[in-house]
């Protein structure tokens, strides 16, 4: 592999002479592909991109509107390029707008299933379902958080039925829209308000200064959006007023929601303060990529001493550091090929051989990625910014079971929760108060934050205080086995449990006990005899199959226990306290 070239000095005019030192540090200039180098301004220092720049462009000044502080293609692409953005949205989309919804009664107490309030559950239902464009409201709250996490805002179309009545409501892409500035002059409005103790609705004038809303496509179409409330007719191809203009013919309102932000109409998302932070992040992993990609060191470095180096070779080195990159020069080696340095002869002229010596660079090499502290630390301001802890990003390692609940509890009380109550309040203050219900409004799921430990102990409790009825059995049922089981319209549906059992016990006759132990039957299905999964949901349904079995025992005159009837009543009570624990979790 090593070529030596013995030959006298000046029959190679064209030698260079090369040191260790210069082998070894050498390496071409080039600039970093993808590599940016300017921070001023910050959102302007991402990546270069060859996707469309702000639709908007040119529009702001002929259109009135408002252009926002931080571009929101810009914005958008930092969400691609950072390696922690994507996870915090993604926690928050999942654990505030994924979880489902359901309506809650707040009508009359004992008029949920008269045939008004099931006809206005229906109405409601119907609308939920119908209301968007394409897929479901649930999609359109979670493309909705995503804008307003990316962007600090996000917008809603509504549109009205001739009677004023709310029948659309749909998510608009917040990339794709602007506000304008508001009118110089107050427009009048009606606000519908209800009466939180009677139900009753009433309406109320104000005054208002509203603005409009363009939307523009990247072909150059706009139309324009009326604010939420504005009874004036808006002509959606210029935004102005026309009283003449048909109903049908007139623009749609516009909900903004945004995250409020002093001196900004769009909001700013809750990150905008970690900017720094994440696009150093990506500045540090593209310096890492660039070192595997190019790799300039050499496993190996061929050193000759007492030579010197002909043109080509030198050109022949030069092409091999640089051409080589990546897994490609892992284990390469240099090849050297040296003359004899007539400089370099002793006293009686004599020309010693070239020295070759064979250094490895291997220990020359990076171990591992620079910057690695700091991209940790980034990634803390990141998450800190959206308040959540590791274990939403998949950062688990040092949780335990304990610690684990108490960040989730954290989080659904400190963040989810109010998102949600917010959300809900849109829908039930601004939405459906347009369909005057009296029995029931929007109410937006949480996960489940019970722990296995808690329900025995909520149960005890309930029994103990006579709060513990099938009704409310019923709802434990339900929603820890995911079951539909009607409550139950009887009396004795409220009455506590261990009554109602004892009731039983003693033969007594109580109308639907038989109908609804059959829907139990029915629901939970046969179960072995023990049960040792400690799971919540298996507790429960172990424990709805006991009462079902119970209730059969008693029917026929036996206790399941196989203790006499004639029993103590106090050892009746312990053994109504043994069933109880067995409906929480089976031992």
């Amino acid at each position: 592999m090593l070529k030596l070239k013995h030959t006298k000095k000046g029959r190679t005019s064209t030698s260079r002479r090369v040191g260790s030192a210069n082998l070894v540090g050498y390496t071409k200039s080039s600039k970093m592909e993808g590599y940016t180098h300017s921070f001023h301004p910050l959102v302007k220092a991402a990546q270069e991109s060859h996707q469309l720049s702000d639709i908007f462009n040119g529009q702001y000044s002929s259109s009135a509107a408002i252009e926002p502080v931080y571009p929101f293609h810009q914005l958008h692409r930092l969400l691609l390029s950072n390696n922690t953005l994507r996870q915090c949205i993604e926690s928050y989309v999942t654990n505030i707008e994924s979880q489902g919804n359901t309506l809650e009664y707040i009508g009359p107490e004992g008029s949920e299933n008269s045939a008004e309030a099931v006809a206005e559950k229906q109405r409601i239902e119907h609308f939920l379902t119908t209301c968007t464009s394409g897929g479901s409201l649930r999609e359109a709250r979670e493309r909705s958080r995503w804008d307003v996490e990316t962007y600090g805002c996000r917008f809603f179309e509504v549109g009205r039925s001739l009677d004023g009545v709310i029948h659309r409501f749909d998510h608009v892409a917040t990339s794709s829209i602007r506000m304008t500035r508001r009118d110089a002059e107050a427009t009048p409005y009606e606000l519908v308000i209800r009466d939180p103790e009677t139900g009753e609705y009433t309406t109320e004038t104000r005054v208002k200064n509203f603005r409009r809303f363009v939307q523009r496509s990247v072909h150059g179409q706009s139309v324009y959006f009326k604010e939420f409330g504005d009874p004036r007719k808006i002509d959606p191809k210029t935004g102005e007023v026309n009283e003449n203009l048909a109903i049908e013919d007139m623009a749609t309102e516009i909900i903004d929601l945004h995250l409020y932000t002093p001196g900004s109409v769009y909001g700013t998302p809750r990150w905008i303060g970690t900017l720094p932070a994440i696009l150093g992040s990506r500045e540090s992993e593209l310096v890492n990529l660039n070192f595997f990609r190019e790799n300039a060191i050499p496993a190996m470095a061929v050193l000759v001493s007492g030579g010197a180096l002909t043109e080509e070779t030198f050109n022949t080195i030069e092409q091999y550091v640089n051409a080589r990159r990546g897994r490609d020069s892992m284990n390469r080696i240099m090849v050297i090929e040296a003359s004899t340095d007539a400089d370099a002869g002793g006293i009686d002229h004599s020309q010693p051989a070239p020295k070759v010596d064979m250094k490895p660079m291997l220990s020359e090499r990076q171990q591992d990625g620079l910057f690695q502290d700091y991209d940790q630390k980034n990634i803390r301001k990141i998450r800190s910014a959206f308040r959540l802890p590791p274990i939403f990003l998949g950062m688990a390692e040092d949780y335990t079971r304990a610690s684990a609940y108490a960040s989730l509890l954290m989080a659904e009380n400190q963040i989810f929760a109010p998102e949600r109550n917010g959300f809900d309040a849109v829908i039930n203050d601004r939405i459906l108060i347009t369909h005057q219900p009296k029995f029931w409004r929007y109410k937006s799921f949480g996960p489940s934050m019970m722990e296995p430990e808690t329900l025995p102990t909520m149960l005890d409790a309930f029994e103990s205080s006579g709060a513990l009825t099938p009704n409310a059995v019923i709802k434990i049922a339900n929603k820890m086995l995911d079951i539909k089981i009607e409550p139950i319209t009887d009396d004795w549906g409220d009455f506590p449990f261990e009554i109602v059992m004892h009731y039983i016990e003693e033969g007594k006759n109580i109308p639907g006990v038989t109908e609804y132990f059959n829907k139990l039957d029915a629901a939970t299905g046969a179960l072995p005899d023990e049960n040792t999964d400690e799971d919540v949901a298996n507790s429960v349904k172990s424990g709805l199959a006991t009462m079902v079995s119970e209730y059969k025992n008693k029917g026929s005159g036996r206790l399941p226990t196989g203790k006499r009837r004639s029993i103590k009543r106090e050892e009746r009570k312990r053994a109504a306290g043994m069933r109880r624990r067995s409906f929480g979790i089976a031992a």
